[in-house]
């Protein structure tokens, strides 16, 4: 079977480790997804364990598509009934990249018209109920390639379901987690964010720290289709849980806001991880540690969370006196300012572009200037 698991544009690196240090073969990679295969199990095996993944998607077919008679034809081609019941509600999106098909309204309809032909020739109705389960489809086009989608997910892969109070501009759970894995932490040695928001960064960290799967108690659109034994995804799960071990290290996060920090525990205590985190309320002007060889990842105020210009180089000159002097430290930094590194007594090793939901972002990382 072929799957499809998207991320975070420039992303896509992180996901294929992932995917392959889970065992899976990925075919190709592309801005912001991978294609791999793997079996049935591999719904709640990539769903429930991947960190950097937005969703996950079942490929139902993938042909050439450059006339919409070509894109129609296709569609009709594929066994849907085996998949979709005669009640199934399938809403149907559309995305194309460098293309010749590219009006998505288009590819829409087209998409939708095949399916309800296909499905109601295979249950001879000439009508289609639609109301049942979901079985939300998507139909990509790149450079001139169909891949008809289902999306195995239902809520994006963001969502954990620790997030229990909201706060200003999170950073998404996944991205969040892409960001330390990209940081090369794997649990060993310590972890700080000093500006750390509602959590997410020493959370994900935890969970990284822990071996623990991200989306291990929630539940996935998959579940309600009956493709695969619920007795044996409670086994999967009951797998997963076996192998979560003790944190062998100190995760800490830091804010000036008592409120963010009152946040950061809740989230924190609602996935059982607060014992592992040391959370405090502390201005990064008062920051200090006397730990090292450890790891700093923080998503650095911007946007909405910033003020005028001045007040953001004004952070970026205390970041530089009070972490950037922490030679024994990997750093990494999300910022949405392009000329962060510019003038700081350290120089980053690599600079990552990126969307942030909507914004452009920037990640600098610093490799350490000492191992002691």
């Amino acid at each position: 079977m072929e799957y499809l698991a998207t991320t975070s544009f420039a992303m896509e690196g992180v996901l294929k480790n992932e995917l392959t240090l889970m065992g899976y073969d990925v075919e190709r990679t592309s801005p912001g997804q991978c294609l791999f295969r793997g079996d049935m199990e591999a719904l709640i095996w990539a769903n429930a364990s991947l960190r950097s993944a937005e969703r996950v998607f079942l490929v139902l077919g993938r042909w050439e598509a450059r006339s919409f008679d070509e894109l129609y034809d296709g569609v009709m081609q594929l066994p849907l009934e085996d998949i979709l019941p005669s009640s199934a509600r399938f809403p149907v999106n559309a995305r194309s990249f460098k293309s010749e098909l590219f009006s998505l309204r288009d590819i829409q309809s087209v998409t939708k018209k095949a399916v309800v032909d296909r499905l109601g020739k295979a249950y001879k109705l000439k009508t289609l109920p639609e109301d049942g389960t979901d079985y939300p489809l998507m139909l990509r086009m790149e450079q001139d390639e169909a891949i008809l989608l289902l999306d195995t997910s239902g809520e994006p892969l963001h969502k954990r379901g620790y997030r229990v109070s909201g706060h200003i501009a999170p950073i998404r759970e996944n991205l969040g987690a892409a960001l330390i894995l990209l940081s090369r932490w794997f649990g060993k040695g310590p972890f700080i964010d000093p500006m750390c928001g509602s959590g997410t960064l020493p959370i994900e960290a935890a969970m990284i720290a822990t071996n623990r799967p991200p989306g291990l108690e929630r539940d996935f659109l998959f579940e309600k289709w009956g493709i695969l034994d619920p007795v044996r995804t409670q086994e999967i799960r009951e797998t997963m849980r076996s192998r979560i071990k003790p944190a062998e290290t100190v995760i800490q996060g830091y804010d000036k806001e008592p409120r963010a920090i009152r946040m950061s525990r809740k989230n924190a205590s609602s996935f059982g991880l607060d014992s592992l985190i040391h959370f405090q309320c502390r201005d990064l002007e008062e920051f200090s540690t006397s730990l090292r060889g450890g790891t700093i990842v923080t998503n650095m105020p911007y946007g909405e969370r910033m003020g005028d210009r001045e007040e953001m180089i004004e952070l970026n000159h205390l970041f530089d006196r009070k972490i950037l002097h922490l030679d024994t430290f990997r750093l990494g930094v999300l910022s949405g300012d392009a000329w962060f590194a510019q003038g700081k007594s350290r120089k980053p090793t690599r600079v990552r572009k990126f969307y942030n939901g909507k914004i452009i972002t920037y990640y600098y990382q610093f490799e350490p200037l000492s191992r002691r």
